[in-house]
């Protein structure tokens, strides 16, 4: 009985396949196919299950089709007959695929417009041929430069991190980070996205000083908010610095009286010399991080680790750069209004995220881990 039911089930597929004249387009893809995995029966076995699942309808595809079609391909340029006279017509074949991936394979940042040069094979037809075996361009992380050793300091900061974190929930919360970024009135000029429309050449330029007026701007930030900031026009030294930690940082911590807070530098001449670290060890003992510090050394070259850098500059020059900015004054009273207006909500994300950094970095042994974190991360 159970043979009779298969006849069944065998007739019906038969009756229910049809011939499927095939395109150029899908004979590209089968050929293609078949070269990504060296194999035409089991290129003839995806496209046809391919089919059926879009069009819910069975089609009978011969692997020897697509082994002529290569054949073709090879020999005269086309699927299928004879070469066509008269002006040419660019041959998707086997050797232009092989001759693209192998420029791909040598070179991932290779461009189109360079295989183009190369080989003589058109830039829309080098896409095709990428599309086809999934290829897609991906713009690269900028990272900060390791040095040996580096990467041993960045895992065992971040593996502190995580254990503070274990003994104590939301340990990493208590830390405040802070740091200095210098702000131009001149903005960041983007020449990509700076045009202006016009029926003829207005020849208009944008002037940049060689002494460009600017702001070097000092912030503290944690879980609640940016707690204090500083506008400077000086440069941050050993005496700017010490100013700031007697006027901010120390008022702040000992206001709390909090000996779970901490806080957090980074290694900038200013900031390690022996001054300043002999008063923070003062007034802050086991209370701060940062080159030198006996609580625990923050790991050089990593800004990536640092709210401050992987946050807020550059969510901070975003905001002011989009204002038209005349002086210092402009500049000074948008920086402050855009400070004030961060969202708490976003600060605390940061936050939250210094951890999620820590994890991933100990899981790549310190070395670069920005390129593998979620988008939303």
């Amino acid at each position: 009985m159970k043979y009779f039911y298969l006849k069944i089930i065998l007739f019906t597929w038969l009756i229910s396949t049809h011939e499927v004249e095939y395109d150029n387009e899908f004979k590209f893809k089968a050929v293609c196919l078949s070269c990504k995995h060296d194999n035409d029966r089991l290129a003839a076995r995806k496209l046809s299950w391919e089919h059926y699942r879009v069009a819910h309808e069975r089609m009978t595809l011969d692997h020897k089709s697509i082994g002529a079609w290569k054949s073709n391909l090879k020999s005269i340029g086309c699927f299928v007959g004879n070469p066509v006279s008269g002006r040419p017509i660019e041959a998707i074949n086997l050797y232009n695929i092989r001759k693209v991936l192998e420029l791909i394979n040598e070179d991932s940042e290779i461009s189109t417009r360079k295989i183009e040069r190369l080989t003589g094979i058109s830039r829309s037809t080098i896409r095709r041929i990428l599309d086809e075996f999934n290829f897609k361009t991906y713009k690269p992380t900028i990272v900060q430069k390791l040095y040996i050793g580096d990467n041993i300091k960045r895992k065992d900061f971040c593996k502190w991190i995580l254990k503070k974190t274990d003994e104590s929930p939301y340990f990493y919360r208590n830390i405040y980070f802070s740091d200095e970024a210098v702000f131009h009135v001149s903005g960041a000029i983007n020449q990509h996205n700076a045009h202006v429309w016009a029926t003829a050449n207005p020849f208009k330029s944008q002037q940049r000083s060689n002494n460009p007026q600017r702001l070097i701007v000092w912030a503290l930030i944690g879980y609640s908010g940016i707690v204090k900031f500083e506008i400077l026009e000086r440069t941050v030294n050993s005496d700017v610095y010490r100013e700031i930690l007697q006027k901010h940082v120390i008022p702040f911590f000992n206001k709390r009286g909090n000996s779970n807070l901490i806080f957090q530098q980074d290694g900038a001449p200013g900031h390690y010399s022996v001054v300043n670290r002999e008063l923070l060890d003062l007034e802050l003992p086991n209370r701060w991080i940062g080159r030198g510090a006996k609580l625990f050394q923050m790991p050089p070259r990593s800004p990536d680790l640092t709210v401050c850098d992987f946050f807020l500059w550059g969510y901070l020059k975003q905001r002011v750069y989009s204002h038209k900015i005349e002086n210092l004054n402009d500049l000074r009273q948008t920086i402050i209004k855009e400070l004030s207006e961060i969202p708490l909500d976003m600060i605390r994300r940061a936050v939250d995220n210094f951890y999620k950094r820590s994890q991933k970095c100990v899981e790549y042994g310190g070395m670069h881990f920005e390129m593998f974190m979620k988008k939303s991360n």
